[in-house]
């Protein structure tokens, strides 16, 4: 999976291959261009070509990385209830962090199976959030995002080491304890990085993620049309 950095440097390289501003119009007019531009490579001689495809094949390179990290944080925005815009900040926040996407999902799906739990009568579970001095129904209306944000809040008061570790993996699973770091500056700590995250420009917006993954299509056409293309070069320039 790109890390977060891949989502400012994919949507640089969209923007400049566009020639837009706004990345949603940027990437429909986009997909209309990779369609004349692979046409158009197979009408061209072989010495032009490979021009184009010398142009084309890193830019769509990039275009394609950024398309499936939209494509990804989509699904993952789906399989946990958080929207597109909180996930790509709360990754920013993980990998400062020393963790990953990976782990921050796995965490909070952990979290909310934890939180169902509880919910259904579990004792253990709610012994859990009793431990925190939380309860299902303080967190029942709570996004899944702001659910993390007040459950770190509550561990970061927690001085005994071996005894936030242990509530770590309680509620996050085994990957938990490498979100500790994240959590120790509470809700507060982990706002402040998502705020980073906004000014550095990594914030995805839920419309570019879905425009980037329907982009991803028409990227993978224009591969297609490049592999072809450095076929044909490598046929013409074959000895006879």
């Amino acid at each position: 999976m790109a890390s977060s950095s891949s989502i400012k440097a994919g949507s640089a390289y969209i923007e400049l291959f566009t020639k837009d501003s706004r990345l949603v119009k940027g990437l429909n007019d986009a997909a209309k261009r990779l369609d004349t531009f692979g046409k158009s490579l197979q009408g061209i001689g072989t010495k032009m070509a490979m021009l184009g495809a010398g142009i084309a094949a890193p830019l769509a390179g990039a275009a394609k990385l950024f398309a499936d990290m939209g494509s990804d944080m989509v699904d993952m925005s789906q399989r946990t209830g958080v929207s597109v815009e909180a996930l790509s900040e709360l990754g920013f926040a993980a990998e400062q962090s020393g963790a990953d996407m990976g782990t921050l999902e796995g965490s909070l799906k952990k979290m909310q199976k934890m939180l169902f739990e509880a919910a259904s009568g579990s004792q253990s579970a709610q012994e859990t959030l009793a431990s925190l001095g939380l309860s299902v129904a303080q967190l029942s209306n709570l996004s899944p995002d702001e659910q993390l944000k007040a459950i770190a809040d509550r561990m970061s008061q927690i001085t005994d080491p071996t005894l936030k570790t242990a509530t770590a993996m309680a509620i996050f699973g085994k990957s938990g304890t490498q979100l500790l770091p994240m959590l120790q500056g509470g809700a507060q700590g982990i706002e402040e990085l998502q705020q980073q995250a906004r000014d550095l420009g990594l914030t995805m917006a839920t419309d570019d993620a879905q425009a980037a993954e329907a982009f991803g299509d028409r990227i993978d056409v224009l591969w297609k049309v490049l592999k072809k293309t450095v076929f044909t070069i490598g046929s013409a320039l074959e000895p006879v």
